[in-house]
């Protein structure tokens, strides 16, 4: 339980650390739904990066994103 505990606190580190770190001092003058091609890029970044971390806790448990994803479809067509 220590492990995970340390592992799960240590990916809001990363979270944390990516927030900083791709601060910018702009402000967004987009309406609705647009995004510059900078704001798209460090979404792509993030989710690159969360993805990452997901797949190696999930690695360490013997899964992985692909088996979560039939499992959470399989959830879901189950609740229908």
């Amino acid at each position: 339980m220590e492990i995970f505990v340390s592992t799960y606190c240590s990916f809001f580190d990363n979270i944390s650390l990516f927030r900083d770190s791709n601060k910018t001092s702009e402000s967004s003058n987009l309406s609705g739904s647009d995004y510059s091609v900078e704001q798209y890029c460090t979404w792509k970044k993030f989710q690159e990066m969360v993805e990452h971390i997901l797949n190696t806790f999930l690695e360490d448990l013997g899964g992985s994103i692909e088996k979560l994803e039939r499992a959470l479809d399989e959830i879901s067509s189950e609740s229908m």
